[in-house]
């Protein structure tokens, strides 16, 4: 069977500001090239139209997000196969309008699971100008340029395409020998900045710091209301569902997800006439997509369980940390666990029910 990556054009270097997940799989670079034969054996027995489809979300130009989502879910279906065993990959036969990701049987039960990849909660400018950066860094000049993002007007609006051939024009017409400033308009959009001149041809952007953005909580929320409205028919034919959020972000952890499904932490202060406030920890808000509202009414009880899963490549192949919180109020409950996953424990504690955060998240290893 031939590479998936095969004819893909590979890249010689990226930008180490402005590369995407895409432009790192395309990285002629051995670690790159390992992780394309892994995912080239993943989807060997895949049908012919379902590997295309996956080439084409991997490597699909101008949509780089694709790129991460498909990787996920790859990697998603690889981990079930190593924890669960019997995993069948976007099964058609569920009383449901779309199509889950994928489908297990475990103890003579079936399960769906869904796939979410988080994404990098941002302002619109903050990824806007991300997309200006990485299309300045395809340039490459005997120039270092720095932006003044304050001074710069409605990029929003420019063309990038347009933006970067107005900036390589403006660069090659320079004097070689000094630095300038430049003021280019792109219609109404206006790029501001200074140039510097280096010694030897190289990207123009060498000069900005990376910044992330955690997805946060409240975006693990709303990825779990969201497959649980499109797959709520599950919860009557009796199948469970879960969830599994996937992110690489360092920030997002098992108390990330505690506190996205059962509450924010709140403090108790009790009052009592001539004594001193009294203050109580280990309560939470109403705020968790999965706890009951403040009348007690349950709110979700179509998701059996949500898995949070974190990787990064290791030495073989992927390191994966999971952590699965299981829905005390769902419908068609699914209490599975391993010991290479971390469990978020919960048990009823008199009308309520109580949570504890494991303190320790194993790892294990996906080829």
């Amino acid at each position: 069977m031939p590479s998936l990556f095969k004819g893909a054009t590979l890249l010689s270097s990226v930008h180490p500001f402005t590369a995407t997940f895409q432009d790192q799989l395309r990285l002629d670079h051995p670690r790159a090239a390992k992780a394309r034969k892994s995912i080239s054996r993943w989807v060997s027995k895949f049908d012919a139209p379902a590997r295309h489809e996956i080439r084409q979300r991997l490597l699909l130009p101008q949509n780089a997000e694709s790129s991460r989502y498909a990787f996920y879910e790859l990697l998603t279906g690889r981990a079930l196969k190593k924890l669960i065993g019997n995993v069948e990959r976007e099964p058609s036969d569920l009383p449901v309008s779309g199509v889950p990701d994928y489908a297990a049987t475990i103890k003579g039960r079936r399960v769906v699971f869904e796939v979410r990849t988080l994404e990098e909660d941002m302002p619109e400018a903050e990824r806007r100008g991300r997309a200006v950066l990485r299309e300045l860094a395809g340039i490459r000049a005997p120039w270092v340029v720095a932006v003044d993002w304050d001074a710069s007007v409605a990029l929003d609006r420019a063309r990038l395409s347009v933006l970067r051939f107005r900036m390589t024009q403006t660069l090659a017409s320079a004097s070689p020998q000094r630095p300038f400033h430049f003021d280019i308009s792109v219609g109404d959009a206006r790029i501001v900045g200074d140039a510097y001149p280096v010694k030897s041809e190289m990207s123009i952007i060498q000069s900005q710091t990376r910044a992330g953005w955690s997805p946060g909580v409240a975006q693990i929320r709303k990825a779990v209301e969201t497959k649980a409205k499109a797959y709520r028919p599950l919860k009557d034919a009796g199948i469970p569902f879960v969830v599994v959020v996937c992110t690489d972000h360092p920030l997002v952890d098992a108390e990330s997800l505690c506190t996205a499904l059962f509450g924010d932490p709140m403090l108790r202060v009790e009052w009592m006439p001539g004594r001193s406030p009294r203050t109580q920890s280990g309560f939470v808000n109403f705020a968790g997509c999965l706890t009951p509202n403040t009348h007690g009414v349950v709110q979700n009880s179509i998701v059996s369980a949500v898995w949070l899963m974190r990787t990064h490549m290791g030495p073989a192949g992927w390191m994966i940390q999971l952590v699965t919180a299981h829905n005390p109020w769902a419908a068609n409950p699914f209490a599975w666990a391993s010991r290479r996953v971390a469990t978020i424990a919960h048990e009823p504690v008199g009308s309520g029910v109580e949570f504890s955060i494991p303190a320790l998240e194993p790892e294990f290893e996906v080829r």
